[in-house]
């Protein structure tokens, strides 16, 4: 089957149409994500299908890297503004989405007699708290940080005329691979918390970027590099989690079933099995504020379901995450969306300033 897309310009712009397929692949990660957090535990972390064969949170996550990947390394144009409009896309896409998350978790927290000290606050405030060594008050909050790692990588390898290069992209996405194997050997070795989900996820960053090269380019040298890569990463990965989190039993089977189910569904979902629902469609335009607000309605429900039945907890839960897609939407929509319309004026007027 002929997978090469190319896009097209709109009418209205020179920017490629949206993927509504990808966007799909958004809404899956998305509730993955809540599901994993409001249903998995009442069935039990404990039970072998979740902690010998898969995590269904993390595969969400997993999702969502290889799609900034896939995604961002393409919003760079120089004619548009480049670094600096870059950053003021992304100041505006990501941080007041982010601060209203942030406030509604510690406006829930404290009702519920949580406590968070002031430096901790003040650090996730500015989204960089892991570079701090300051605890994530919300914990959906660590994959933000290397999101923003990715941005500082794509910034730097745009100024070197590197980005969305196809070979500087595989080059890169081993290099991490690599350092993630160091990493996760070292962990074992020296009893040490290295962070070795940063390189393995920056890897997979740089990987969705090669895909997107052959999948909508029609770059058959990216195609090439891409299954080395994939051929590469089958075989690292078990290492990976061995060295990482091999300690506990089924952990390392865990862990490599899950980035590889991760893989698979990233590649089936953007080339055989494309979905174009608009419902998914829909949930992944606002996965985003999805990811980031359903944490508050989840400790409500935890607080107030904590000696209920399995059945209660079951039906509450389920509840719950349908709650957060309408809650998730107003979120969306009045915070979210006019942040990005206004972040769009902003890099507008930026651009035209600099034409002048």
């Amino acid at each position: 089957m002929q997978v090469v897309e190319k896009l097209k310009p709109t009418a209205d712009n020179k920017n490629p149409t949206r993927l509504d397929y990808v966007d799909s692949i958004r809404g899956i990660a998305a509730i993955s994500v809540v599901i994993a957090h409001f249903l998995v535990p009442i069935y039990g972390y404990d039970k072998f299908i979740f902690s010998h064969v898969f995590d269904l949170g993390k595969i969400g996550v997993v999702l969502f890297f290889i799609i900034s990947g896939f995604i961002i390394p393409f919003s760079f144009r120089r004619e548009n503004g480049g670094v600096q409009a870059f950053f003021i896309s992304r100041f505006f896409r990501l941080y007041p989405g982010y601060w209203f998350s942030l406030l509604l978790y510690l406006v829930v927290s404290y009702a519920l007699g949580m406590q968070f000290p002031w430096h901790q606050i003040f650090a996730n405030i500015t989204m960089f708290q892991t570079a701090f060594r300051v605890k994530d008050i919300v914990g959906v909050y660590w994959t933000l940080f290397i999101e923003l790692v990715f941005y500082f990588m794509c910034v730097c390898s745009f100024i070197l005329g590197l980005l969305n290069k196809v070979r500087f992209n595989f080059i890169s996405s081993l290099v991490m691979l690599v350092i993630a194997l160091a990493l996760a050997i070292a962990r074992r070795k020296l009893d040490e918390e290295f962070p070795v989900a940063l390189p393995l996820a920056l890897s997979l960053m740089m990987f969705g970027g090669l895909w997107r090269s052959y999948l909508l380019d029609g770059d058959f040298i990216a195609k090439k590099l891409a299954t080395y890569y994939i051929a590469i990463y089958v075989c690292v990965i078990p290492i990976v989690s061995f060295f990482s989190y091999g300690i506990e039993p089924g952990h390392t089977m865990r862990y490599t079933v899950t980035y590889y189910l991760s893989m698979l569904l990233f590649i089936a979902l953007t080339t055989r099995f494309r979905i174009h629902n608009k419902f998914m469609v829909w949930m992944g335009v606002i996965s985003y504020s999805v990811y980031l607000i359903h944490p508050s309605l989840l400790i409500i429900y935890e607080h107030f379901t904590a000696d209920f039945s399995n059945f209660s907890r079951y039906l509450l839960g389920s509840i719950g995450v349908l709650l957060t897609l309408p809650a998730s939407y107003l979120v969306y929509r009045f915070i979210e969306q006019p942040s990005i319309n206004l972040g769009r004026r902003v890099k507008s007027s930026m651009v035209k300033v600099a034409q002048l």
